[in-house]
């Protein structure tokens, strides 16, 4: 299992949109955000895009549009949370928060701290 990440708000979508697809309401926020960065690249200064891939396959994803707090998307696989925690680290050290299912968020936050 890895983290890929990505500089391209379209090839993040490209590679998450049918995951993301899945649960489309549930992930409304992250593929909203994905809209506004491929088309008003300056709206967002600073910005995250995950995906964890197992076995070449999406397992989750991750947004998150500096200042505001990362966005995880529905995991059935609780390494997932461990590996993106430590990806997104790397990245920025500090987050304001993180949303997502319940137990998601929450199992992340338990990593992160």
């Amino acid at each position: 299992m890895h983290v890929e990440t990505y500089s391209l708000p379209h090839a993040w979508y490209r590679r998450t949109a049918a995951y993301l697809a899945r649960l489309e309401a549930e992930n409304n926020l992250m593929l909203g955000l994905a809209y506004i960065l491929m088309h008003d690249p300056g709206a967002f200064s600073e910005y995250y895009l995950g995906t964890v891939v197992e076995d070449e396959q999406v397992v989750g994803a991750a947004v998150m549009t500096v200042p505001y707090n990362l966005v995880l998307s529905h995991t059935e696989h609780p390494d997932a949370l461990d590996a993106l925690a430590a990806n997104v680290y790397r990245t920025f050290r500090t987050l304001p928060g993180v949303n997502g299912r319940k137990e998601n968020a929450a199992a992340f936050a338990r990593i992160w701290s």
